[in-house]
């Protein structure tokens, strides 16, 4: 019995063997397909909704969780609360594509929300305070398809290649829907306890790129591994887009039951270069206890609505008597130390005055606040000897920044940088005609000069055109009581022998 176990345990082991060698044709190997699961959340809201800020706040501290690349945001105005009304709501977010989604998904209450449109308890629509748990429960899910973007940019025409590759089998008929938001849009914005005017909307839907409910795949059927592409071209950016703050999003879809298989999103860079252009430095000397001054507040603002914020850079320095500090009221100090160095260099004796771009008319640079108008549009009908971009980081509260230049004109003479934070939306006492105003909004204060009172000098003093310099500074410490959403770095270069500002650039800080 034991020799027949053995044969038989013999002849098994030869027929293994056998039939090994007789594995001789092609096999397929499965290749593994690595892909990230993205979340799209949807965040239906209106300029003129007082919750909206608070769920702008929990999309943003949810990306902070799970990262801004990994939870795409999209801020759809639309409905009752984003309809424009004439004054400081005039500005129009809506998009055909935004008010078809919110009318086929019945929103009311605003704001409300979408997790990769999936339906929970009936409906796809969430609270804001119900994003954090469904957020989460779509990330645990497995992604069915990689999105990879590439786009181009030129002439502000845009085209894009939107490729997927399947990481399982799909069974039904899917769409893809491409679309655009923009970042840090600085409009009004409705908050509790009254409204922000210069509140930054970030994740706003712009349009979107192949129809309100996208285009359906090629195929109703995909195995894991099979891709396709998708392109379009010449889209149109619209004219008062940013194109460095625009965003291209693609999510794939299920088109029966509209839920989302995957996002993905890609920062826009345009192939050219941009153009540069002048911009002008309004240096406005000022004061708490200036009872003129408002108006010459009133005179920037109104130049800035004329000639564009981003183009005409105001800087508010507090300086001189009127600034002094008293008990009571005025004891807020605005002073900084490099104000008070520049009235006393200047001369500055009545209040208000200012400078445009430290040019000399008349042997003085100091103007009168009714000249400002005449000097700040003499300065931009001059050519730009360079421009500037700027950079930076936050780390807690101290500021890291990059400042790079670019010569588009030869220059022979030694230059300097200075590098100044602003802050906006300080509301202190101010002294108006008639009496005084507890909660006056101060704008573009001036907070401190990064660099020192008068810069520093570039590295050279000559330049040839194209050629460029960067300029980085480190570990700033910012104010315990600014608020840094509203602060902005300003970057000004000027020349040494005659103090005549070049070029100006300004980045607000966003947090």
């Amino acid at each position: 019995m034991k020799i027949s176990n053995i044969i038989i345990a013999a002849l098994l082991i030869s027929f293994s063997f056998m039939a090994c060698d007789k594995v001789e044709a092609p096999y397929k190997e499965e290749k593994e397909i690595k892909v990230n699961r993205k979340v799209l959340l949807e965040d239906f809201t209106g300029h003129k909704c007082v919750n909206c800020p608070n769920a702008h706040d929990i999309a943003h501290d949810l990306q902070e969780l799970y990262g801004e690349d990994n939870l795409i945001v999209i801020a759809t105005h639309a409905g009752f609360f984003s309809t424009p009304s004439p004054g400081d709501f005039a500005y129009d977010f809506r998009t055909e594509a935004g008010t078809e989604w919110a009318d086929y998904y019945g929103i009311q209450n605003y704001p409300s929300g979408l997790v990769d449109r999936v339906e929970y308890g009936g409906s796809p629509i969430l609270d804001k305070d119900q994003w954090g748990a469904k957020v989460d429960e779509e990330f645990k899910k497995e992604a069915a398809v990689k999105i990879e973007i590439e786009s181009s940019l030129s002439d502000r025409k845009l085209g894009g290649d939107i490729t997927l590759t399947f990481a399982k089998d799909l069974g039904a008929q899917a769409k893809i829907q491409i679309l655009i938001t923009e970042d840090n849009i600085v409009k009004p914005q409705v908050i509790p306890g009254g409204q922000d005017d210069n509140y930054v909307h970030m994740h706003v839907m712009r349009s979107t790129v192949n129809g309100s409910w996208g285009e359906n795949l090629g195929s109703a059927t995909y195995q894991k591994g099979d891709t396709e592409t998708i392109s379009f071209s010449d889209f149109s950016l619209g004219e008062d887009w940013v194109s460095e703050e625009l965003t291209l999003i693609a999510f794939v879809y299920d088109e029966e039951s509209g839920e989302v298989l995957q996002v993905e999103k890609k920062q826009l860079i345009s192939d050219e270069k941009p153009e540069i252009t002048k911009k002008v430095l309004l240096e406005d000397f000022t004061g708490h206890k200036c009872v003129n001054c408002p108006n010459a507040h009133e005179i920037a603002h109104n130049l800035q609505n004329l000639y564009g914020e981003e183009d005409l850079i105001v800087v508010a320095i507090h300086a001189g008597f009127f600034s002094t500090p008293s008990s009571g009221t005025f004891e807020y100090d605005f002073r900084t130390e490099a104000g008070t160095e520049w009235a006393d260099f200047y001369g500055i004796q009545n209040y208000p005055s200012g400078l445009v771009d430290r040019v000399e008319y008349g042997g003085s640079p100091i103007l009168d606040k009714d000249q400002w108008g005449a000097k700040v549009d003499e300065e931009f009908s001059k050519s730009p000897s360079l421009g500037i971009t700027i950079d930076y980081s936050l780390s807690g509260s101290k500021l890291n920044g990059d400042i790079s230049l670019e010569f588009v004109e030869n220059i022979s003479k030694q230059a300097k940088i200075q590098i100044l934070i602003t802050e906006d939306n300080i509301v202190k006492p101010q002294v108006i005609p008639g009496g005084q105003d507890e909660n006056y909004v101060h704008m573009h204060v001036m907070r401190a000069a990064v660099n020192g009172s008068w810069g520093e000098v570039l590295s050279s003093a000559t330049y040839s055109i194209d050629e460029t310099e960067s300029i980085h500074f480190t570990d700033f410490n910012l104010g315990s009581d600014w608020v840094t959403n509203e602060l902005s770095i300003i970057a000004y270069v000027y020349d040494e022998e005659s103090g005549e500002v070049l070029q100006v650039e300004k980045k607000k800080i966003v947090d």
